[in-house]
């Protein structure tokens, strides 16, 4: 484990300009859409490979900057960006969670590393996963680049616990940290631990890895859920009992790349299938999976996030610049034209959506 404290870190106060309404197409059911963006600091042309989290209020918005090797942090109330240099040079950021204490957790690709901020002390720590232990983690030590690192992913935070899950893609693996004592539990992804729609064959380990690409805490029962990409399919891991449990897609054509879970231990889950245009919900316990069909053609949708306060489910259509909204008990998809393509997407318990824009310029609200 490695803790340093980041000095002169760069904070950026930005009026906001608030765009015309006409900016996007309102659709038939809302009588308005009021637009607020923020610039983001760029050190070049545009910045890449963001990733968006908030505070579930939506009062603090953070993202990851993979060019400038930042983490960054939105205030919407006050118009003020701050961002805080990683480390770790060229760690290469590519996912970012926020916890209730404040602490945002994040990967670094390329050093394969855990990073979490605490923004209150301006306070970076690292924990380096080792591809080849599944006891605990190495302070200030790069032992995993190279041909083992693990390339970790995605990575969500269990809020109850403060655990931080995340996915080892050449592994083939979920790891589990926990920060207090610097250890990691690892579980491999294993092909006769399937069950429930289809009993598929999660062929091996190493070329034919399922390269996992999201996953999702139920805070409330403690199981995590992922994505597995290359086997089109979605699992659980129940760590208590060391179990998981596999559910296949059945579709002419999967690629499922977001998912995202409904009400606290209801166990739905949404997910988006690129190839197919579809918004897709399992029910684990019965075994039912709804699909919806998104009216714009072969839209490509990416990015899902489940509004608590409504039930609603938020999603991006990359290939059509729009932002589509599910009503699952009515079935009704609402679409919103943007003037720029769309990276990833964060709901607030407002229900405001924030988006930010795949040339990573700036971050956009809409009320």
């Amino acid at each position: 484990m490695k803790t340093l404290l980041i000095y002169g870190l760069l904070v950026f106060v930005l009026f906001f300009y608030l765009n015309p309404i006409e900016a996007v197409a309102i659709p038939a059911d809302q009588v308005a859409v009021l637009i607020k963006s923020w610039a983001i600091p760029m050190t070049s042309n545009q910045n890449s490979s963001f990733a968006l989290t908030s505070s579930f209020s939506g009062n603090e918005i953070y993202y990851v900057d993979s060019d400038s090797n930042k983490i960054g942090r939105l205030v919407p109330e006050t118009n003020t960006i701050t961002e805080w240099d990683i480390p770790t040079a060229n760690s290469f950021p590519i996912s970012i969670a926020y916890h209730p204490s404040g602490n945002v957790y994040f990967i670094e690709g390329n050093s394969n590393k855990i990073g979490r901020l605490v923004p209150e002390t301006n306070t970076i720590t690292e924990w380096t996963i080792q591809s080849n232990s599944s006891s605990g983690l190495s302070a200030g030590n790069n032992s995993g680049i190279g041909n083992n690192t693990t390339q970790s992913a995605a990575l969500a935070v269990d809020s109850s616990t403060g655990n931080v899950y995340f996915i080892e893609g050449n592994s083939n693996k979920i790891g589990r940290l926990v920060p207090e004592t610097n250890t990691i539990t690892e579980w491999t992804i294993q092909s006769n631990s399937s069950s429930g729609l289809s009993a598929g064959n999660n062929s091996g380990i190493g070329n034919n890895t399922t390269q996992s690409a999201a996953l999702a805490v139920d805070s409330s029962t403690g199981n995590v859920y992922f994505i597995e990409g290359n086997s089109n399919k979605i699992g659980r891991l129940v760590p208590e009992t060391n179990t998981i449990t596999e559910w296949t897609i059945q579709s002419n054509s999967t690629n499922i790349k977001s998912m995202a879970l409904g009400f606290a231990g209801n166990e739905e889950i949404y997910y988006v299938d690129s190839d197919s245009n579809k918004i897709g919900r399992i029910a684990p316990a019965t075994n039912l999976v709804t699909e919806w069909d998104i009216p714009t053609a072969n839209s490509f949708p990416t990015s899902v996030k489940f509004d608590r306060a409504t039930g609603n489910v938020y999603f991006l259509e990359s290939n059509s610049n729009t932002i589509g909204r599910l009503g699952p008990f009515s079935s009704q998809i609402t679409e919103w034209k943007l003037p720029e393509k769309p990276f990833d997407i964060e709901v607030d318990s407002a229900g405001s959506i924030h988006y930010i824009d795949v040339k990573g310029t700036k971050i956009v609200r809409m009320d």
